[in-house]
């Protein structure tokens, strides 16, 4: 489960009351107002490439409405499930689907950065509050900052930056404890070829060539793309000490391990997002001995006592990690 959302869900149930008299007041229209009944969209990728995390989203918001009997107050809240695929022209269709036709009176949630590109316009065209979206890529910041929507609010996630530094750091601190690089600092590097895995793999780049490492080449892939064995020959044959990137589809990502694995890459792999799934050791098995990824964790006692009826309520545990796997933090 996607931590980002765990959290927010928790606080959802108090804030969308807010969103109740946006929508009343705003001129969204759904046909729950005159039953009581108020009806939220929650959006997220239900299936396609990025169903895991998607399922996470709509899951940890069925949670935080459930502690409160699904109602705010004398208003009963319908949870609306609304799959945006992962893909734009699917989510625009799924949006619109959702408000002439489903009712919705408001939005919440989504993941991807190009998905939240092309339903964003949507939100102020139907004047429909969409609190608490998903995506990190810099084109989403870019844009708010430049049509300054009146109805999109609440990221979730800032632009790829400090967490892709964290990296580099890390691998500083290795070094000066004794790692050994076969081939030097060299790196070679990946992405989904989506605006958020180009913004990952530009930080990555430039924080590389800012510690002195040098950067062998970029390789990107479509995000559903299972099939990376020409991309991994292409790294053994840049000779790079290690390989670095992300990709958010677990899937696609578990193969790109496996492949890497399998074809005799055997240095460094840090993979940024493997862990925003919770059955990424599942999918990757071995492969992910020795691969680095940071994310956020549960700190707060309130934040574990979610985690854990987050996992009661999904029949779902942490997969245990092989000795060798890098802890995630």
């Amino acid at each position: 489960m996607p931590a980002r959302f765990s959290r927010t869900a928790a606080l959802l149930a108090s804030l969308v009351l807010t969103g109740v008299a946006a929508a009343t007041g705003c001129g969204a229209t759904g046909g729950g107002e005159d039953s009581g009944t108020f009806k939220l969209g929650v959006e997220a990728p239900l299936t396609g490439p990025d169903a895991e995390s998607g399922q996470a989203i709509l899951n940890a918001t069925k949670m935080a409405f459930a502690e409160v009997d699904n109602k705010i107050g004398d208003t009963q809240i319908e949870l609306v499930p609304v799959d945006d695929k992962a893909d734009p022209a699917a989510a625009v269709s799924a949006y619109t689907y959702a408000i002439n036709r489903d009712g919705v009176q408001a939005m919440f949630g989504n993941w991807n950065t190009d998905v939240t590109l092309g339903v964003m316009p949507l939100s102020e065209r139907y004047q429909m509050p969409h609190f608490f979206y998903g995506a990190l890529g810099q084109a989403v910041d870019d844009k708010v900052e430049k049509t300054k929507p009146k109805y999109f609010f609440g990221k979730q996630y800032p632009p790829p930056g400090e967490q892709q530094a964290a990296y580099v750091a890390a691998l500083d601190e290795a070094l000066d404890n004794g790692l050994e690089l076969p081939n030097g600092k060299t790196v070679a590097l990946f992405g989904e070829d989506t605006d958020f895995g180009r913004g990952v793999v530009q930080t990555l780049a430039k924080e590389f060539k800012d510690d002195g490492w040098q950067v062998k080449g970029k390789q990107f892939f479509a995000m559903d793309e299972t099939e990376h064995n020409a991309m991994v020959n292409t790294f053994l044959r840049q000779d790079a000490s290690v390989i670095a990137g992300t990709g958010t589809a677990l899937q696609g990502i578990a193969s790109l391990l496996k492949q890497t694995r399998s074809l005799g890459f055997e240095g460094l792999i840090i993979c940024d997002g493997l862990s925003y799934t919770g059955d990424w050791h599942k999918a990757t098995g071995a492969a992910s001995d020795g691969v680095m990824d940071l994310n956020v964790l549960y700190a707060t006692e309130e934040a574990k006592k979610f985690e854990a009826a987050y996992k009661r309520s999904t029949a779902r545990s942490r997969p245990r990690r092989s000795p060798r796997s890098a802890p995630t933090s």
